[in-house]
């Protein structure tokens, strides 16, 4: 399941106040999408990788597509939306690295059951199915209701906010938000380890295994039932963070489709520690670069 977008970068000297007008510093487009980000990166770290999702009608749809497919994507089924334009993030990245971003749907709003429904034939093959909120979702729930039939392991990206988004959680193995999100999510700010764990509570009688919450700089908190871990951030000098979540979601789901592929126990402690731990690795390599998609890194990349 992949949200495909344009992104539009602003580079700033800061994010500006409510209200307030100031000078960029350049700007450039490129593809992004938070599904497409995470898909482009899992084919990079050596996944293999098939894509959900909608582009608009004309030149730039099909230029998204093609170029999906020259990462080794399957994009058997990305479907054309008629009369509406390819999705698109407009994102502003000030130079400390933070960034904010805006996001039109457009084309990603049209992605139905009835395309799942259309695609049931790659969930018997699949180790991991991967969703965010930038797509319906219904069809994500369509999505992830075949994904558990087929014993797949299910990963959600809470992002963007969405008020109906705890709907998908009867049917989430892995739930990744970042702290933002786990609070718009839970009502709890992750403060610390008592909040994490009264948070999480609900969520694992709900039926979640894991909750990975992403907290910047200071690492990532890895939650289960009778766990609580964390994993510090590699220390790096950030230029961009606005694919860091896409592509540690795609270092995490790597290691469990890899594990659940050669049969081991795929949400296991032990998996999610070893795949928090790579997918920080892969997040510190990405912030170095500028860009969504031109900034993730290769398998060969990673130490």
């Amino acid at each position: 399941m992949a949200s495909i977008n344009v992104d539009i970068t602003v580079t700033v000297a800061r994010i500006p106040a409510v209200g307030e007008t100031i000078l960029g510093t350049s700007v450039q487009e490129s593809r992004g999408g938070k599904g497409a980000n995470q898909a482009v990166a899992l084919a990079r770290l050596g996944t293999s990788v098939a894509v959900i999702g909608s582009v608009g009608e004309g030149a730039a749809g099909d230029d998204y597509r093609n170029d999906l497919a020259s990462e080794g994507i399957d994009v058997s089924h990305v479907s054309s939306a008629h009369g509406v334009a390819t999705g698109t993030a407009l994102i502003t990245v000030a130079d400390d690295g933070d960034n904010n971003i805006v996001v039109v749907p457009a084309a990603n709003a049209e992605l139905s059951v009835a395309r799942i429904e259309a695609a049931t034939h790659l969930f018997p093959s699949a180790d991991v199915v991967v969703a965010q909120f930038e797509v319906p979702l219904e069809s994500t729930a369509a999505a992830f209701r075949r994904a558990r039939e087929e014993g797949a392991v299910t990963v959600l990206n809470p992002a963007p906010a969405h008020e109906d988004g705890a709907s998908l959680l009867d049917l989430t193995d892995v739930l990744v938000p970042n702290e933002l999100e786990f609070e718009q999510l839970t009502g709890v700010a992750p403060t610390d380890d008592d909040a994490l764990r009264e948070a999480c509570a609900p969520l694992f009688s709900r039926g979640v295994a894991w909750v990975v919450v992403t907290l910047g700089g200071d690492g990532v908190a890895l939650v289960g039932p009778d766990t609580l871990r964390r994993i510090p951030a590699k220390r790096v000098v950030a230029v961009d963070t606005t694919a860091a979540g896409d592509s540690f979601i795609a270092g995490l789901s790597s290691v469990i489709a890899a594990e659940k592929d050669a049969g081991g126990d795929a949400l296991s402690e032990t998996t999610l520690r070893r795949a928090c731990e790579y997918a920080t690795t892969v997040a510190s390599i990405t912030v170095q670069g500028a860009g969504a998609q031109p900034s993730l890194p290769f398998a060969k990349d990673i130490a």
